[in-house]
């Protein structure tokens, strides 16, 4: 993960400064404490920004595990996670700082510097009201977080028929229909045995036009509208066209040129499926 790398190289090097500054900044000439105020409040945070972003995109956090987990959800996982960091440190630290120096050193100087403590105390507070955001993820409220599952659940149980005859160019197996007919099936997470006898658990999806996947983005030479997705995030599908058999294939998004046969049916595959995930069992 070459961009996760560069991020925390960056990270580093933003602590190493601070710290450096903390305990040799009134030993710097004039130009470098120049130098370093310009990293800490200006360059630093907006790189920092800059690489979490580009962190995210190889990272998923939708089940962080461990401390590691966590560091990682909150740091890149939201737009202002990393800039949060970097406020609620820096501010701390600071006022910390300031209260090490009266207490220790009988240092009140910045103390006394009212104004430059409510910055630095503002900066903490917005610091902190960014990271709560953070660890919600993606910054949303958990009402907003509900609203989305429970929309995708009214998707999942409304299929768009006519949109997904008009996407396969032919009739749709009827197998299919009835699957989508019986909510506790569709919404449960069936065990599919695979390839060399690897299982998968597969979650069935929305067969409705905002699921359709298209060539541009999936690489594949047509669009697809995903049946179900296995918990490797493979997509498994039918593929569209008039000529085509009702065969169910698997591609993965990061090979889609790689694409196995699961079933050569609906029907076939429908019974290759194990249900003891459904929703609301002891299992």
């Amino acid at each position: 993960m070459p961009r996760t790398k560069i991020f925390f190289a960056v990270l580093a090097l933003f602590i190493a400064v601070f710290v450096l500054w903390a305990r040799l900044g009134k030993t710097f000439p004039e130009w470098l404490s120049i130098v370093v105020c310009f990293w800490m409040f200006l360059a630093g945070p907006v790189v920092l920004f800059f690489t979490a972003r580009q962190a995210r995109d190889e990272i998923h956090f939708e089940n962080p595990r461990g401390f590691i987990g966590l560091v990682l959800r909150v740091l890149v996982g939201t737009p202002l996670g990393c800039f949060g960091v970097v406020c609620l440190v820096t501010g701390s630290a600071v006022i910390a700082l300031a209260t090490w120096s009266a207490w220790a050193k009988a240092d009140y100087s910045m103390l006394k510097n009212v104004p430059g403590l409510l910055v630095f105390a503002g900066m903490s507070a917005f610091g902190w009201f960014v990271l709560r955001h953070a660890m919600r993820g993606e910054g949303l409220t958990w009402r907003e977080i509900e609203g989305f599952k429970q929309a995708r659940i009214d998707a999942l149980l409304h299929p768009d028929w006519a949109f997904y005859a008009e996407h396969l160019a032919r009739p749709i197996p009827e197998a299919l229909k009835k699957i989508y007919e019986v909510p506790r099936q569709v919404q449960a997470f069936p065990c599919l045995r695979g390839m060399e006898s690897e299982e998968h658990s597969i979650e069935f999806e929305p067969l409705r036009r905002d699921y359709c996947v298209p060539a541009a983005e999936s690489d594949l030479p047509y669009d697809i509208v995903p049946v179900a997705i296995a918990d490797d995030q493979n997509w498994i599908f039918l593929k569209p066209g008039k000529d085509e058999s009702d065969q169910i294939f698997m591609a993965d998004p990061e090979e889609p040129g790689d694409i196995l046969i699961l079933a050569d049916s609906v029907e076939a595959f429908l019974a290759a499926l194990t249900w003891e995930n459904e929703p609301g069992s002891d299992s």
